[in-house]
């Protein structure tokens, strides 16, 4: 899976309104040259979701959600409230226990 394939968020309002439960990955591709975290998070995020196809992974761009999160971030939702937020590179167990721990599994 590449990063292209995941889900772009149009509305995270409507995710969070329906009590969706998913993993959002913030990201700015015009910051990209300068946040060097942001290429190690484009090839995680997307092997998150082939490790787990279960999980709901989406992605957004920061200028689209007003500043909220901070790039590259990944936000863990459980029926639309945010329970975990990782700002930066983390190590894969990180990833792993927190998918785990979301979906009950």
């Amino acid at each position: 899976m590449r990063l292209d394939e995941l889900p772009e968020v149009k509305s995270l309002d409507e995710l969070i309104k329906r009590k969706k439960t998913f993993i959002l990955y913030v990201r700015e591709e015009l910051l990209k040259p300068q946040i060097k975290e942001m290429h190690d998070l484009d090839v995680v995020v997307p092997e998150i979701k082939r490790s787990f196809p279960f999980a709901e992974v989406y992605r957004a761009e920061a200028s689209s959600l007003g500043g909220k999160y901070r790039p590259p971030s990944v936000v863990f939702f459980k029926e639309g409230k945010e329970i975990l937020r990782a700002e930066g590179i983390q190590p894969w167990a990180f990833y792993a226990r927190a998918v785990k721990e979301l979906y009950g599994c």
